[in-house]
């Protein structure tokens, strides 16, 4: 599980500290109207990890699971059909 929320820590975060990056190292660069939405794709992607993780540890860790359903047990109760 550690491996997954890394990676898509790096896949999430890696854009935009690429594009600040570039930013940084070519300061004399004039932005246009493409370079506008790939940072703004670069700063949604990074906005997205932090939907993405609960979403992954939900999925990925059985006692997170455990951990949840002990939280919420009316969630889980199972309807019974007379």
């Amino acid at each position: 599980m550690v491996v997954v929320i890394v990676l898509l820590f790096t896949i999430c975060w890696g854009p935009i500290q690429l594009f600040i990056l570039f930013q940084s190292f070519y300061p004399n660069f004039q932005a246009n109207y493409a370079t506008y939405k790939i940072k703004t794709w670069a700063n949604c992607m990074s906005y997205a990890n932090s939907s993405i993780n609960p979403i992954v540890y939900g999925f990925m860790g059985a006692s997170f699971r455990k951990s949840f359903k002990k939280a919420f047990p009316f969630m889980f109760r199972r309807k019974v059909v007379s």
